[in-house]
């Protein structure tokens, strides 16, 4: 939404979903996950305490 220009924010994406803004925001911050991080989760191969709850809490981006 925000790469075609349908949307020019995070807040008009929640707007848009009905969500959240900070919600919204904690979900597209996902999108900085190093692919490596990215295929370990799709091939379920994560620690067990990586979850979706704990990869949404405030981390630092280097």
């Amino acid at each position: 939404m925000l790469e075609d220009g349908r949307s020019a924010s995070i807040s008009d994406i929640a707007r848009a979903d009905k969500i959240d803004r900070a919600y919204a925001g904690d979900i597209f911050r996902l999108t900085l996950l190093a692919p490596t991080i990215v295929k370990t989760i799709i091939e379920v191969r994560q620690p067990e305490e990586m979850t979706l709850p704990w990869l949404m809490k405030a981390f630092a981006v280097v």
